[in-house]
């Protein structure tokens, strides 16, 4: 609770309006970064409520050999795999999913999914009201710099912040895998990306293989997919 009403105060900060010219800020006025900063440091501090496990085995993998892939170690979070990534520096989790577009991260500080306090920067979308496992509820759209390990896919990559609504069970964070875009609906995550296939290895040792090429070799026996949408 304490790092939740301290993050609240940080936000109101944030987003608090800006005074109309000719009048005066109130005395109270503080840097904003400073204070995102400050509310940042507080909340990694109170462990385990801001903690997030990062205990995937094995390290994100590059091969910079056609087709170019990056591999993901994917961990047991409660009947999902999930895989770490950061926004900005910070590390969130999130499980894969193969039926969802976007990547979003949890609009609070929580202890399964990571510590939001502002990352990234609008991304000049308006808020959108979303559905995940028959939860409601809206979210903000914003871009920043996101990264699996030390591998950085991009600076400018827009994700999907979550309102409690949809955090909260049977909800939860999606990376989401499904790449082409529906006509009126935010970038999907690997649509900003130059992957154009996956596989999910859940295995010994689960990861997720994201690829600049086809996986699927032309001669093998596959089944079409049908986009229900």
């Amino acid at each position: 609770h304490a790092a939740r009403l301290l993050l609240a105060l940080a936000l109101a900060l944030v987003v608090a309006p800006r005074h109309a010219r000719g009048t005066r800020a109130p005395r109270m006025a503080v840097n904003r970064r400073a204070m995102l900063e400050q509310t940042r440091l507080a909340c990694a501090s109170m462990l385990p409520v801001c903690s997030l496990p990062l205990a995937a085995r094995g390290a994100v993998a590059v091969d910079t050999s056609y087709p170019r892939t990056l591999t993901v170690p994917l961990t047991d979070c409660g009947g999902s795999y999930c895989a770490v990534f950061r926004v900005d520096g910070t590390p969130f989790r999130a499980v894969i999913d193969t039926g969802s577009p976007f990547l979003s991260v949890a609009g609070s500080c929580t202890k399964l999914w990571g510590c939001y306090t502002g990352e990234g920067e609008p991304a000049g979308l308006a808020e959108t009201w979303e559905t995940y496992d028959g939860k409601e509820g809206p979210v903000a759209w914003r871009r920043g710099a996101v990264a699996f390990g030390a591998h950085e896919l991009s600076r400018s990559v827009v994700f999907g912040v979550l309102s409690d609504e949809l955090v909260g069970r049977p909800g939860g964070v999606f990376l989401g895998l499904v790449k082409r875009e529906a006509a009126g609906i935010r970038p999907t995550f690997l649509s900003q990306t130059p992957f154009e296939a996956f596989t999910v290895d859940l295995r010994a040792e689960p990861k997720l293989v994201l690829s600049t090429a086809p996986l699927v070799p032309v001669d093998a026996r596959w089944l079409p997919m049908v986009d229900l949408r």
